[in-house]
């Protein structure tokens, strides 16, 4: 039986048919022979309507695959990333880098990493050197341009810019603040 019978025979109506049809095209470009059996048109139904409740767009219009949705990175590939990311964090970066790591190409990487920590991994790593540049400011009187390179950011406009989008206000006064607190704290004991 050709991909072509396959798909018009073994598919049932509405939107898992649907989906089943755009993967029956998909296979059958790639060369493969497309036979479905009626547990197989009964798993699409089964995920296309999952799709569909998880997302609110028929699995048609959601342009995913099934399952993909849930793909997440393992807790194994999270330590790896988190760990790698520490270790490089007075470094620039890069997208293809981290998708090395855990072994996934960079597009795959990005969704699956923005899945998982909730945020873009651009977003996670200025939040990383954002953290790391207030544990400086705090244990030391280092400059603001020793620390903004010590965490990896470009320059110390760079870092003052990232730091406020994050806290809300610029490095120098976090770190008088944080002084000032200390100095009370000090004080009244």
């Amino acid at each position: 039986m050709s991909a072509a019978q396959a798909k018009g025979t073994a598919l049932g109506t509405g939107a898992s048919s649907a989906l089943g049809a755009i993967y029956a095209d998909r296979l059958t470009r790639r060369g493969y022979e497309l036979v479905l059996v009626a547990r197989d048109r009964k798993r699409l139904t089964a995920l296309a309507d999952r799709l569909q409740a998880e997302t609110g767009r028929s699995a048609t219009s959601a342009g995913f695959p099934p399952g993909s949705m849930s793909r997440k990175l393992t807790p194994g590939q999270v330590r790896r990333i988190a760990g790698f990311i520490e270790e490089h964090l007075d470094e620039p970066i890069r997208l293809d880098a981290l998708g090395k790591v855990v072994g996934l190409s960079r597009s795959h990487f990005a969704r699956s990493f923005k899945r998982t920590f909730g945020e873009p991994p651009h977003a996670y790593l200025i939040r990383r050197r954002v953290a790391r540049a207030c544990r400086l400011m705090a244990a030391s009187n280092v400059p603001l341009a020793a620390i903004a390179q010590a965490c990896g950011f470009a320059d110390q406009a760079h870092f003052c810019r990232r730091f406020r989008q994050r806290t809300g206000q610029s490095p120098m006064v976090w770190r008088r603040e944080l002084s000032n607190r200390q100095d009370r704290f000090e004080k009244s004991r």
